[in-house]
């Protein structure tokens, strides 16, 4: 992760100097900074949701393009990227009017997407995604990340 694209603010109870540098492992990211009142330098340790947003990547098109089967299945929908394999076999619309998901693997299904979506549900199993970059939801989609 590179310290310039983390935006974040932490309150702390006593004077503090700005973060030194950033570290992301795993599920936490790692905030070194000094204490100006022990004038120690400290690492705080920020867990999710803090950590999740850290996992989103940016997507270039070469890489959507390259999850292009039913068995590895990228779309993009409104320019983020997300990871509907194991979701797209069981979508309640799956196959109405011959249109498949997978048809749509490794491009963008914005417009069949809001063709076919008109109501809030939909929207909000993405967006549930959203928050949790990297791991899968209930509904098992996953989002991976913007689009370049």
């Amino acid at each position: 992760v590179n310290a310039e694209e983390c935006h974040c603010i932490l309150d702390f109870d006593f004077p503090s100097e700005a973060v030194v540098s950033t570290q992301s492992t795993g599920d936490q990211l790692r905030l070194h900074h000094l204490n100006k009142r022990t004038n120690n330098h400290q690492t705080i340790l920020v867990h999710s949701p803090f950590s999740a947003i850290q996992m989103a990547q940016k997507v270039s098109k070469a890489t959507l393009a390259k999850h292009n089967t039913a068995a590895d299945c990228w779309i993009s929908i409104d320019g983020k990227v997300y990871d509907v394999t194991k979701f797209h076999p069981d979508h309640p619309g799956e196959g109405i009017n011959q249109q498949y998901i997978a048809h749509y693997a490794g491009k963008d299904a914005s417009e069949l997407f809001e063709k076919f979506h008109n109501s809030n549900p939909p929207f909000e199993m993405l967006e549930t995604a959203q928050d949790q970059p990297g791991k899968p939801t209930d509904d098992k989609i996953i989002y991976i990340g913007p689009l370049e």
